[in-house]
């Protein structure tokens, strides 16, 4: 009896830790679920995140790696929309961190503004590559991490990236 009531638990554990990744897999699929990393999917699980935000998969990648903050983890940036607005958006999680960082998704971020909608492409733009002048911009910011290139094919781009204290925008083209 002992061995049974042993197996039942362990089984109910098993479902309890397979649930807590539900609310992902019930937006995107299991299958597509699965190729999150386990620590950004239990953030992105979290009941007060899972109930604003939901994982998109309309852009191949739906998310990205990279060094984001420069401190040598690797960061995950993901495609999220906001639940209430259906604006798109970007959720950031830094490697160790237990909340996710949210850019666009309703909330207004540079030139990007609200809604990502606009974006149709997007990667992992590699701290070690010069950075070009943008249209009516300051100088190139100097990368202490990679950063996240977000683009409009043909028409415009920006740059996310993390100035040792917050993601900032720095506009490529228009």
């Amino acid at each position: 009896m002992k061995i049974l009531a042993s197996k039942f638990v362990l089984i109910a554990a098993i479902l309890m830790f397979r649930l807590s990744f539900a609310s992902v897999a019930d937006d995107i699929g299991y299958a597509t679920s699965e190729s999150i990393p386990v620590g950004v999917a239990q953030i992105l699980n979290q009941k007060q995140f899972s109930k604003n935000y939901q994982v998109v998969t309309h852009l191949n990648p739906f998310y990205v790696t990279g060094n984001f903050t420069g401190r040598g983890r690797l960061d995950t940036a993901i495609l999220i929309k906001n639940r209430a607005s259906g604006d798109i958006g970007v959720a950031i999680i830094h490697q160790g961190s237990s909340s996710a960082i949210v850019l666009g998704a309703g909330q207004n971020f540079g030139n990007g503004g609200s809604n990502f909608d606009w974006m149709d492409a997007w990667h992992t733009w590699d701290k070690v590559s010069k950075v070009e002048k943008g249209v009516g911009e300051a100088d190139p910011p100097k990368l202490i991490g990679d950063a996240i290139l977000l683009i409009k094919t043909e028409a415009a781009s920006g740059l996310i990236y993390w100035d040792g204290k917050k993601y900032q925008w720095y506009q490529q083209g228009d």
